[in-house]
């Protein structure tokens, strides 16, 4: 969904694709980030059990523990966009523009948007934000207790990328995203604090948009094979020139000597 984002925020919040892809891109892109926290702190939770009650943890395991947690997430996703995909227009026109999940009517943010807005705050941030920063501290706390593990530091490293990300990416844009509610239910009445809290919105935006490119390559440098791959190179870092089968340097030499003597 980035690129109709990117398209709409590049051409000054203008939205040009009409309203049926207006509603389908923008509840796609809102539950890409509620679905993103989800499984963060499912995620979390499971680490936290297996680190810290491993016995109980035992089991709780079954074979088909991660899909049940997939199909449920994924069925509170659906059921909260279907109703915007097939509620009414979800763009308001002003002037030249069109805008597209924002610049509602009152009406629309006080009966139709706010339950929304109020569900994603509370059970889309807040909770599982507060999850997230108990449990990950606490697996930390216990796997720093453990001297004779050989992984200890890359998982603690892992924790840390992970705290990072929920810091940068997630806290900002809800923090915004709160005072972006405030404002449309008029409890903010400022034009100069509307005016910023509508630009650092955007800001916040491409931040919560960052932690599904930061969530791949965190994993990828704190895997196995990276890690091999560094230590090689750290301990070979002048390594000589090796010939491979097609080497043209080593065919030539080769030729010449055939010639020479065959």
């Amino acid at each position: 969904m980035l690129p109709f984002r990117i398209h709409y925020h590049v051409n000054g919040n203008n939205w040009i694709f009409g309203d049926v892809a207006c509603r389908i891109t923008g509840s796609l892109y809102y539950s890409n980030i509620y679905l993103s926290i989800g499984f963060f702190t499912c995620i979390c939770v499971d680490r936290y059990i297996a680190v810290v009650h491993p016995l109980t943890y035992l089991h709780i395991k079954l074979s088909y523990y991660s899909i049940v947690v997939t199909v449920f997430l994924w069925a509170v996703a659906v059921s909260v966009v279907v109703p915007l995909v097939l509620g009414g227009p979800l763009h308001n026109t002003a002037g030249n523009q069109t805008a597209c999940f924002e610049s509602f009517t009152p009406h629309d943010s006080k009966e139709r948007m706010a339950p929304y807005n109020i569900c994603a705050l509370i059970f889309g941030f807040a909770i599982p934000f507060s999850i997230i920063s108990i449990c990950y501290p606490l697996i930390a706390k216990r796997i720093s207790r453990i001297q004779t593990s050989i992984h200890k530091k890359k998982a603690l490293r892992t924790i840390y990328l992970i705290l990072l990300i929920s810091v940068v990416c997630f806290l900002p844009y809800h923090i915004m995203h709160l005072l972006h509610f405030l404002m449309r239910q008029e409890f903010i009445a400022s034009c100069a604090i509307a005016n910023s809290i509508y630009k650092l919105r955007r800001v916040t935006l491409a931040l919560v948009s960052l932690n599904c490119c930061l969530n791949p390559v965190m994993y990828y440098f704190t895997s196995n094979n990276f890690s091999c791959r560094l230590a090689l190179n750290l301990r070979f870092p002048r390594s000589k020139k090796v010939y491979t089968i097609y080497d043209r340097d080593m065919v030539a030499y080769t030729n010449s000597n055939y010639r020479r003597n065959p």
